[in-house]
């Protein structure tokens, strides 16, 4: 009876370090499990904001808004214009509102972005002015958040760049300035 008290006092501690082993390994499978799941989310939030910004569409308004100047998208002259100017508004600021709410990754989005968003905002920002003083309200307030993170982003890291609008040799029109053109030929 004895030798069986014995072995019992000795498996007894044996089997409760094992289970505490156990349970530990488990959580650390768990936690890492967690991680590759959380990375597997901010890419997939990443890549679909990428194909949102690739879009056919948002590179054509991208390009016509940097191809008018700061008054001219101040006060659009066609739907189509004001059209262009307010996806890349909306999608901007969709962008620093899923920054601010951590759905998207901050450094990881700036990594890629920073440049479109300081190319893009002096052209929007006298539209951005207008709006906010005719609503009496903040307008697109995470895209401002969202150029300040960018500003940030470039004095870090690249602090020596500075950002021209690339041009080209051929005229950006949008549908409205070819309509408008062939309605003063005809």
């Amino acid at each position: 009876m004895e030798t069986i008290q014995t072995a019992g006092a000795v498996v007894t501690p044996v089997v409760a370090i094992v289970g505490i082993l156990l349970v530990l390994r488990g959580q650390k499978l768990y936690r890492h499990q967690l991680e590759l799941s959380n990375r597997q989310m901010m890419f997939n939030s990443l890549t679909s904001l990428h194909h949102d910004l690739i879009a056919p569409g948002m590179q054509q308004a991208i390009r016509i808004v940097l191809s008018r100047s700061a008054d001219d998208i101040k006060d659009p002259k066609t739907a189509e214009d004001l059209e262009y100017i307010e996806l890349i508004l909306r999608t901007f600021d969709l962008l620093g509102h899923r920054l601010q709410c951590g759905v998207l990754p901050t450094e990881e989005t700036l990594q890629t972005e920073w440049i479109t968003i300081l190319t893009i905002w002096p052209h929007l920002q006298p539209f951005m002015k207008q709006v906010e003083s005719r609503r009496k309200v903040p307008y697109k307030s995470y895209f401002k958040w969202l150029h300040q993170q960018a500003e940030a982003y470039k004095k870090i890291h690249h602090p020596n760049v500075e950002i021209q609008v690339a041009t080209w040799a051929f005229d950006l029109k949008s549908n409205a300035d070819t309509e408008q053109q062939a309605d003063r030929a005809g």
